[in-house]
């Protein structure tokens, strides 16, 4: 995790979490684990008497079914998708209606099953039906809830491609504003740009903000509730006073002001506004038009993630990995402790990385995977952000407040009038 003064080297190389998202990440909708009990075989397919002989399965065939065969260790939950009798019918039922749905299959010849042929072969040669959709793409097969009947386990077709490593990293990238209020007297312009860019970039793109996150949001709670029980550490205190009602909160809510009213016009005439006068404003302005594409051709992170259904956890998804934070000091409690938490999933549930994928369901045609380049487009404004204000520039930015023990809006209590900032909202 990156901290005020140097780059984390102790997370997984991206080879590694590829494993760990395949193996041992991912989310589970209650019920996962007890559905299969309840679900009758199906006669629609007409392979019901393969419930009379059933055979055990390999870890060869169901590393099959991953379409991943280079994984180990064996993706954990994997094996729980058709570990039962029910489950194994069902699943040759929904890839059946699947394989049955493509065109290029409409004609396809049944082959002849008799009472000794396994659920498991029935499924294998399925599969080798459906394996030529994903074309370059990595392929599996998932689980899912049918909305019809929540207590049925269902099966689909999930083809997907990873972004190349020259153009995505699969790390966090968490863009702190803590130096705002010291820009302010100095640069006004470029302050209120960074504030309606940052609100821009919010609204349009999804990009949470501290108090929405779901990490720095849940730990800004427990200070919220360790405090008013009569914490007395000095320390909390005075950053608990920042957070709720002090330079963070006031800046929390002018984002968010900006947010509901700001367009993409109206920062492009602040642009041309802007006089650049150094190799540092322009760098912000480069910056600022990043921002501006991102916002014009839209999209979401969440629209790039995929997490099997059968996997348990609260693991690091993409949406995790970008958010607009107030502070990343060595000594911000709620930077540090949200760290934690993301280390901990990290190292017990994995990750998962922003992918290009399609979904089929039962009696779905398959649609080819769709390229996009939003991620990569936001990964490189969020990572050039850091880079200007954090790195680059951070001489300007922070001066000498990134080394000192107490946090930026610790000092700001002493140094500036919250007045100042109260009177923009």
């Amino acid at each position: 995790m990156r901290t005020s003064n140097k780059k984390s080297t102790d997370r997984p190389s991206r080879q590694d979490r590829k494993v760990i998202a395949s193996g041992n990440g991912g989310k589970v909708k209650n019920g996962n684990s007890k559905a299969g009990s309840g679900i009758a075989a199906s006669s629609g397919t007409g392979l019901h008497l393969l419930s009379q002989e059933l055979k055990g399965i390999s870890l060869f065939q169901l590393k099959m079914i991953s379409g991943n065969n280079d994984i180990y260790p064996m993706p954990a939950g994997l094996l729980e998708i058709i570990n039962t009798e029910a489950k194994q019918l069902q699943c040759i039922e929904d890839l059946y209606a699947i394989v049955k749905a493509q065109p290029k299959y409409k004609n396809m010849k049944e082959p002849q099953w008799t009472i000794d042929s396994s659920p498991i072969e029935v499924i294998c040669r399925l599969l080798r039906k459906l394996s030529p959709l994903a074309k370059v793409g990595r392929w599996t097969v998932d689980s899912f809830v049918d909305k019809a009947d929540p207590n049925k386990l269902r099966y689909r077709f999930v083809a997907y491609k990873y972004y190349s490593s020259n153009e995505l990293r699969d790390s966090e990238e968490f863009l702190s504003l803590d130096f705002l209020p010291f820009l302010k007297d100095r640069d006004i312009a470029m302050h209120d740009m960074i504030i309606d860019t940052v609100a821009l970039v919010s609204k349009a793109n999804k990009v949470p903000l501290w108090d929405e996150d779901g990490d720095y949001s849940l730990c800004m709670k427990e200070l919220g509730s360790s405090c008013c029980l009569g914490n007395n550490n000095h320390v909390l205190m005075q950053q608990y006073a920042s957070y709720f009602g002090g330079v963070a909160s006031q800046y929390l809510k002018l984002i968010k002001s900006r947010r509901r009213v700001i367009t993409i016009e109206m920062i492009r005439a602040q642009v041309l506004k802007y006089r650049i006068t150094s190799w540092r404003k322009r760098r912000v302005i480069y910056w600022v038009q990043a921002a501006l594409e991102l916002a014009e051709k839209g999209g979401c992170i969440a629209d790039h993630t995929y997490v099997p259904h059968y996997k348990k956890g609260t693991p690091w998804t993409p949406y995790r990995s970008y958010k607009f934070i107030w502070s990343c000091h060595q000594n911000d409690c709620i930077h540090k402790r949200a760290n934690s938490v993301l280390q901990k999933d990290l190292s017990k549930y994995g990750i998962f990385v922003p992918l290009m994928f399609s979904i089929a369901k039962p009696g779905q045609v398959f649609k080819e995977i769709k390229g996009s380049v939003f991620p990569v487009k936001l990964y490189d404004f969020m990572r050039d952000g850091i880079s200007i204000f954090l790195w680059r520039h951070r001489t300007y930015f922070y001066k000498e407040m990134m080394n000192a023990q107490e946090t930026p809006a610790e000092t700001l209590l002493e140094r500036i009038e919250l007045a100042e900032i109260k009177d923009e909202l």
